[in-house]
């Protein structure tokens, strides 16, 4: 499984578990949060950083993919 792949089956579960308490208490500064609140945490801070890996991972991508084409461009023109 790709992270990407992860990532919106994570997205799907989230939305069909978490109510607004939940929310509440994960968003502020809660001190008596218990383990399953940490743990989606955690999750979530996971989450976001493989989302950033993943859109790093498309513009190096591109950026590759955009040097090749100027190789390309001037190799054909002989230069």
């Amino acid at each position: 499984m790709t992270n990407l792949e992860y990532l919106e089956k994570m997205k799907k579960v989230e939305e069909s578990w978490l109510d607004d308490t939940v929310i509440k208490n994960i968003s502020g500064n809660n001190p008596n949060l218990n383990s399953e609140d940490t743990d989606y945490r955690k999750t979530k801070a996971l989450e976001i950083i493989a989302e950033e890996k993943i859109k790093a991972n498309d513009n190096l991508c591109l950026i590759i993919t955009t040097l090749e084409n100027i190789e390309t461009a001037i190799r054909q023109r002989g230069l």
